[in-house]
């Protein structure tokens, strides 16, 4: 919210409802914390002067860090582009208090936004670590959708049928052993084929961001947004595995 006098109420209320040590205050602030470090191209310093002191004055005085900073210096990451003022902005992160810096593992990063002109912010922290127990296996069913898939497991099952088997159910135990068998092995293909794709397309996309200025160069600017349309062609097709399975 833009309106100064909001942000401080919502720090006060929220500052004082809490009843330990561990807060935690994330969003889209509308403004930057650091003009030199957190804004590229347009106006020197972020519109929104006055909540961009209430919030520093907040954390010097309420012992609050920006988790982002701390865990990574002096880097110039951003997570609004704005094509219209070729410019960009770090509006989004996590304060943290500073009880929760000592933790094992207490670290901030900024990835891809889908279908937002915002990126992702994400807080990890860690006090003891736990070990998870054992899954299920569950067909994806968005494999239905592929060719090769529907082709191999027809080809399983009429191989299966054609074999010698002393019961009915023997050969249909023996064909669902199959199914899944090679239903992993289809998926952990796939998967390493969409790891690899998505992976260099995040890596092209941080190497742009990371060039001083890039938003005021039209051939790295268009690079870049080029680059979020496909790999938000890759997630939809995440999303939507995950929906239909």
């Amino acid at each position: 919210n833009d309106d100064a006098n909001f942000m401080h109420t919502v720090f006060m209320e929220t500052l004082g409802r809490a009843r330990d040590d561990f807060v935690i205050m994330a969003g889209d602030w509308n403004t930057v914390l650091d003009n030199t470090l957190d804004k590229m191209g347009g106006s020197p310093a972020h519109a929104n002067r006055k909540t961009q002191d209430i919030i520093n004055n907040i954390i010097s005085d309420y012992g609050m860090s920006d988790v982002f900073r701390l865990t990574h210096d002096n880097e110039r990451i951003f997570t609004h582009f704005n094509k219209k003022c070729n410019s960009a902005s770090r509006l989004d992160f996590f304060l943290i208090n500073d009880t929760l810096i000592n933790f094992p593992v207490c670290s901030s990063d900024i990835s891809h936004g889908f279908r937002s002109d915002h990126s992702y912010v994400s807080l990890i922290i860690q006090g003891t670590s736990i070990t998870p127990g054992k899954g299920y296996w569950k067909l994806n069913n968005s494999h239905l959708l592929q060719d090769e898939f529907k082709s191999d497991i027809r080809d399983i099952i009429s191989d299966t049928m054609n074999s010698s088997f002393d019961s009915y159910r023997g050969v249909w135990d023996t064909i669902k052993f199959k199914v899944k068998d090679y239903a992993i092995r289809f998926g952990k293909k796939l998967n390493k084929i969409r790891r690899e794709e998505k992976s260099s397309i995040e890596s092209e996309i941080e190497r742009i961001k990371r060039i001083p200025d890039f938003m005021t160069d039209s051939r790295l600017r268009k690079q870049y947004f080029d680059n979020e349309i496909k790999l938000n062609s890759l997630i939809d097709q995440e999303v939507k595995g995950i929906i239909t399975r």
